[in-house]
């Protein structure tokens, strides 16, 4: 399987060069940030693709486990490569300067793999 290169610029590892990828874990890596990052509702004919990841923060309904749940189904629905891959999913909370701050960690196959903050 391949896929056109399509990592923001200032991601870790970002190429210059790569118009392509295709190795199962550059693949995967893609594919979880696309999700991760990508508003709900933003990707057309795909109303349920994405997630409002900077909503859950000031929402108080929201908890770990929550943001877990939302991001673990994401991943399940629209990222085939973890079938292969087992990702893992840890979300903690941090109390922030000017607001709090939530951390999604993704492990692939037990070894950290990518990090989001919101």
């Amino acid at each position: 399987m391949s896929d056109i290169y399509c990592r923001p610029i200032d991601s870790v590892g970002y190429s210059n060069e790569a118009l392509e990828i295709s190795d199962d874990i550059s693949l995967l890596l893609q594919q979880l940030e696309c999700t991760l990052t990508t508003p709900k509702a933003r990707v057309l004919g795909v109303q349920e693709f994405g997630l409002n990841l900077e909503d859950y923060i000031f929402d108080l309904t929201f908890n770990t486990i929550a943001i877990e749940s939302a991001v673990r189904t994401q991943i399940g629905l629209f990222i085939p490569l973890t079938v292969t891959y087992p990702v893992d999913v840890s979300v903690a909370f941090y109390e922030g300067e000017s607001r709090d701050l939530a951390e999604v960690n993704i492990n692939i196959s037990g070894a950290p793999a990518l990090t989001v903050v919101f």
